[in-house]
């Protein structure tokens, strides 16, 4: 299970103090193959879920528009941003976003105006 996580999924971790708490999944960290969770609170509590303390996953619902063929992984390494930066994993979710935004507003129309702005 713990291979199915995606970023948004609500991931359930054992701490070393014994408790369950659950975060929302935010980016993979391959050095140490770990997920990076937002375990909530103001400005989001940091927490990591690797195989030795993940207990279960909840997967999240899947916006229609999203973009799911392409992880930030993939994305930053295509770009030459670094793994750990926090200004290319924003810059990378304010893409989806944008790109969540025109679909839903272009609809069917979306790959034609996709193709006129390029060529603009």
């Amino acid at each position: 299970m713990f291979d199915t996580i995606q970023c948004g999924d609500r991931v359930t971790i054992k701490t070393p103090q014994g408790q369950e708490v659950t975060g929302r999944a935010v980016m993979f960290n391959r050095k140490v193959g770990a997920w990076v969770l937002n375990l909530g609170g103001r400005h989001g509590i940091p927490g990591m879920a690797c195989e030795r303390n993940f207990i279960k996953v909840s997967k999240a619902k899947r916006d229609k528009f999203a973009l799911t063929d392409e992880s930030f992984a993939d994305w930053f390494s295509s770009l030459g941003y670094e793994e750990d930066s926090r200004r290319a994993h924003a810059t990378w979710t304010n893409c989806r976003e944008l790109d969540r935004v025109c679909r839903a507003m272009f609809g069917k129309d979306f790959d034609n105006a996709q193709r006129i702005a390029w060529e603009f």
